[in-house]
């Protein structure tokens, strides 16, 4: 996974970075963006605080289907 961010304040004592900066995050399948963010090195966890859109790519999903009335049967 890559994760460039132009910005960010790196804090080596709590092991944690911060940004008020836009952040885009490319994985093999999905891409996330957003503003802002606070990435926790020691617990591997990110929070995007704002405008978050995640995109998921080639995953052979089908689309859904509205659901069917019920079919009456006349005995």
């Amino acid at each position: 996974i890559e994760v460039p961010s132009p910005y960010c304040t790196y804090d080596s004592r709590s092991n944690t970075a911060v940004s008020d900066a836009e952040i885009f995050i490319m994985g093999d399948n999905f891409n996330i963006k957003g503003v802002g963010y606070v990435f926790e090195a020691g617990r591997s966890q990110m929070e995007i605080r704002s405008e978050v859109k995640v995109t998921f790519k080639n995953l052979n999903m089908k689309p859904s289907q509205p659901p069917q009335p019920p079919t009456e049967v006349n005995p």
